[in-house]
């Protein structure tokens, strides 16, 4: 099934009924939905519709988007081929982690291209299958709660560089973004930031946390062998931390292992 543009539309009095193993292309922002009608309705606007548990659908327009509360409990593919991103609008209650997702891919390589949001008041994770990854931003929403962990699934157009994160407490729960990008952080030529400016890990991390409290943060950052300008010795690498006032921070640092 094939809308080709955000404002094509089904109506009618009818039953729109959707099949197991049919893919559905959709470039509305409002995506599909279980009951709405007019300019946010989405796509199909039927007095009833029946999304396939065992569907495909895409979301490939060309501004945010969210999938839109038709999107069914259980699905056979979901696919983010929206480079301005794709925003989870609705978790079924008994799985809220989106683990009822079989598989999110764009392509072969299973990358998202594009930003995908987990969880406005979700606490959940993307449920990584096979060697997907979000090549763009991964926002999630970390609970409160002591000893909360989060793994951000990311990487660029041709790597998977995952994060790793540890918090000690949560005060106040909140979404937290992470993007990993290719390439020198744009203020390190800033005399605080006390790295070598030719023997810098060509890749950076970017966190948002918005409004989330919470008392201390471990993080595991990860990079590729191409990323490290040769020659250079990574048992000497340093981490620094450039933060909100733009200065650098120094951080109680770990083990450094190759990637």
């Amino acid at each position: 099934i094939v809308f080709r543009n955000p404002t094509e539309t089904i109506t009618g009095n009818g039953t729109f009924s959707m099949e197991d193993g049919v893919r559905m292309y959709i470039p509305s922002p409002y995506g599909i939905t279980t009951s709405a009608t007019g300019p946010t309705g989405g796509h199909i606007q039927t007095a009833t519709r029946e999304y396939a548990c065992g569907g495909k659908y895409n979301y490939d327009g060309v501004g945010p988007q969210v999938t839109g509360n038709g999107l069914p409990d259980e699905i056979a593919e979901l696919v983010c081929d929206n480079p301005n991103g794709l925003t989870i609008s609705k978790y079924p209650p008994s799985q809220p982690n989106l683990q009822y997702v079989d598989n999110i891919v764009t392509d072969s390589a299973g990358i998202i291209a594009g930003n995908l949001s987990i969880g406005s008041g979700h606490p959940g994770h993307f449920n990584r299958i096979g060697s997907g990854y979000v090549n763009g931003s991964l926002e999630l929403f970390i609970p409160s709660g002591s000893n909360v962990g989060a793994r951000f699934d990311i990487g660029d157009a041709s790597h998977y560089t995952p994060a790793y994160l540890g918090f000690g407490s949560v005060s106040t729960a909140g979404l937290l973004q992470v993007t990993s990008t290719t390439g020198i952080e744009p203020n390190t030529w800033q005399a605080d930031c006390g790295l070598s400016s030719t023997h810098l890990v060509r890749r950076y991390f970017t966190f948002n946390a918005g409004s989330l409290g919470f008392s201390s943060l471990t993080d595991t950052l990860n990079w590729v062998p191409s990323d490290v300008p040769s020659p250079a010795d990574t048992s000497k690498f340093a981490v620094r931390e450039f933060n909100q006032d733009a200065h650098w921070l120094t951080p109680t640092q770990g083990t450094i292992s190759g990637t």
